[in-house]
C-alpha cells in the first residue's frame, strides 16, 4: 500500500471493510494532509464529508482555496469561426476543421456548465461552508490562496496564460481573498501560515481591497486569529476595480469578455489612469493595518505588482507607513519584492528588525532622493545575525539598476556577459554571512549592458512578468 497512488487506494477501500481499514493508513493520510478546494457546491459537499469523518477529518493540516477562472476564449473563437467563416481568408482566419470544431463545441458546453455551477454558489453560502470546515478541522497549520485558468475538461493552465485574461483573474482572486479573510475572522481558526497568491503569476490583491476588507471585519476576531500566524506571504498590487468589497460582490468578468480588447481597452479596467493620479481614496495604509494583526511573525514575504502604465512614486507611502508603524520582534526571515520606497523608510524598517537572519530584496526602486550606499552599509554592519542575503534588480534614484558585482570578487558565477563589448554585469546575487562580512561595495554598472546578452534579455522579461504591468508581461 505504500506504493499505491490515491485513486488506487480509494478504489481498494471500497472492496471490503477489512481493506478499507487497512488502506486508511499513513500512505492514504499523506494525500489528505494537503487539500485544495474549489468554491462550487459539489466540491464543498465532497469536502464536508471528509471534514466530518471521525478519523480523517483531523488529518487535514493545510488548506488551499482556489480562485478558479473558466476561460472560454479559445473555444468561442473556434465556434464563431465555424459559424461565421470569412470568404477567401488566409490560413490563420479560415474555418476550423470539423474535428476541431466538434471538440471546441463540447469543451465550450462543459466550461459553461462549470461556470454555471460556480455562479450558483452565493457569497454567503461559501462563507458559511468554509466557516464550518475551519471550525471542524480545528488544528489547521496553513491556508493558501491560489488561482488557475481552466480551459477545458483536461486543460488547467496557470494564470500566466493569454494576453488579456489578467483582469478576470484579479477580480476572482480578490473576491476569494475577501471571503477567506471574513471566514478566518469568524471561525476562530488559528493558522500558523497564510499565503495569498504567493506563487501565482499575474495575480495579486489590490492594496485598496486589502484596506477596505479590513474595515469590514471584526477587529477583535481578526486580532485573535492573527496573533497565531507565524508565516505570512502577501501578493498585493496597485488599485484595480474588482468589486470584491461590494456587498454582494460584483460578479467577475469572464475572460472571453475582455479577450478581444487591445492594450488601450484593457487599460480602461484599471483605476485612475488619467493625466493626474488621484490619491484621495488609495488607502495606502492597508499593508500596515494587516501587519498589526500579525505581531508574532517569524517569516514575512511581501510581493507588489504594478498594474499601471508607469511606476507611481506615490506608492512609496505604503511602505513608509509600514516602516513607521510596524515592529515585529520575532521576525527572522524577510522578503520584500517589487516595492518603491525612500532610502529613509527602508533604513527605518531594517533598523526596526535587527534580528533578521535571512533577507531578500528584489525589484526595489528608490525614490529620486535615495541612495543604496547607506542601505548596504546598514545591512553589512547593523544586522549581526544575517546569514543569507539575496539581492536582485535594485534600482537607484536615477532609475538605473545597480551592478551587484562585488569589488572583492573577480569571477562571479552570476555574471552576465555582453558579447559585443565584453563587459560584465550582475543583476542578481546571493551572499553568505562570510560574503557579507567582506563588505557590500559594488562595481559601477557597465554602459549598454543589455545589448547582445540573451541572459540579460531573459531577465528583463522575467521582471515584467513578475512585477507588471500584466498586459506587457507576455
Amino acid at each position: 500500500m505504500q506504493f499505491l497512488d490515491l485513486d488506487t487506494l480509494k478504489a481498494l477501500r471500497l472492496s471490503s471493510r477489512q481493506l478499507c481499514a487497512e488502506c486508511t493508513g499513513p500512505r492514504f493520510k499523506s494525500f489528505i494532509r494537503d487539500r485544495a478546494i474549489e468554491l462550487t457546491k459539489p466540491a464543498l459537499r465532497s469536502f464536508r464529508e471528509l471534514v466530518v469523518h471521525p478519523e480523517l477529518g483531523a488529518v487535514v493540516k493545510n488548506l488551499k482555496i482556489m480562485a478558479t477562472v473558466y476561460d472560454q476564449t479559445r473555444q468561442l473563437k473556434i465556434v464563431n469561426a465555424w459559424d461565421h467563416p470569412i470568404p477567401d481568408a488566409g490560413p490563420s482566419l479560415s474555418s476550423p476543421s470539423t474535428e476541431v470544431f466538434l471538440q471546441a463545441r463540447d469543451d465550450l458546453a462543459w466550461l459553461q456548465a462549470q461556470q454555471q455551477r460556480q455562479d450558483e454558489l452565493s457569497y454567503d453560502e461559501a462563507a458559511d461552508n468554509l466557516s464550518f470546515f475551519l471550525r471542524h478541522i480545528r488544528k489547521l497549520d496553513g491556508i493558501e490562496l491560489d488561482a488557475v485558468l481552466v480551459q477545458g475538461p483536461t486543460t488547467i493552465e496557470t494564470t500566466d496564460t493569454g494576453r488579456t485574461n489578467w483582469y478576470p483573474v484579479w477580480m476572482r482572486a480578490s473576491r476569494v481573498y475577501c471571503l477567506t479573510m471574513e471566514v478566518i475572522a469568524q471561525s476562530g481558526i488559528r493558522p500558523k501560515r497564510l499565503a495569498v497568491y504567493q506563487r501565482t503569476p499575474r495575480c495579486s490583491v489590490p492594496i485598496y481591497d486589502i484596506t477596505t476588507n479590513l474595515e469590514m471585519l471584526d477587529s477583535a476576531n481578526l486580532k485573535n486569529a492573527g496573533k497565531y500566524i507565524e508565516q505570512l506571504a502577501l501578493s498585493i498590487s496597485t488599485k484595480v476595480v474588482t468589486g470584491a468589497t461590494e456587498r454582494p460582490p460584483r460578479v467577475p468578468v469572464a475572460c472571453h469578455d475582455v479577450a478581444c480588447y487591445e492594450r488601450t481597452a484593457t487599460i480602461a479596467y484599471v483605476c485612475s489612469l488619467g493625466g493626474d493620479h488621484c490619491l484621495d481614496d488609495e488607502k495606502f495604509d492597508g499593508l500596515a493595518r494587516f501587519l498589526k494583526f500579525t505581531p508574532n511573525l517569524k517569516t514575512l514575504d511581501i510581493h507588489f505588482y504594478s498594474t499601471l502604465l508607469k511606476s507611481r512614486i506615490s506608492y512609496q507611502l505604503m511602505f513608509t507607513i509600514v516602516a513607521n508603524e510596524i515592529r515585529l520582534p520575532l521576525l527572522r526571515q524577510c522578503s520584500l519584492r517589487g516595492i518603491t520606497t525612500s532610502e529613509e523608510s527602508l533604513l527605518q524598517f531594517l533598523s526596526n528588525h535587527p534580528q533578521i537572519t535571512d533577507l531578500t530584496l528584489n525589484q526595489i526602486s528608490l525614490t529620486p532622493e535615495g541612495s543604496w550606499e547607506s542601505i548596504f552599509a546598514h545591512i553589512s554592519q547593523k544586522l549581526p545575525n544575517l546569514a543569507r542575503l539575496h539581492l536582485s534588480t535594485l534600482k537607484a534614484s536615477n532609475k538605473k539598476t545597480i551592478n551587484l558585482h562585488p569589488v572583492w570578487e573577480h569571477h562571479s558565477k552570476e555574471l552576465e556577459e555582453n558579447s559585443r563589448s565584453q563587459v560584465y554585469y550582475v543583476h542578481t546575487k546571493e551572499f553568505s554571512a562570510a560574503d557579507i562580512r567582506k563588505g557590500l561595495e559594488f562595481r559601477p554598472k557597465p554602459y549598454a549592458v543589455v545589448q547582445g546578452s540573451p541572459a540579460a534579455r531573459s531577465w528583463l522579461i522575467s521582471v515584467k512578468r513578475e512585477y507588471g504591468a500584466p498586459w506587457e508581461s507576455k
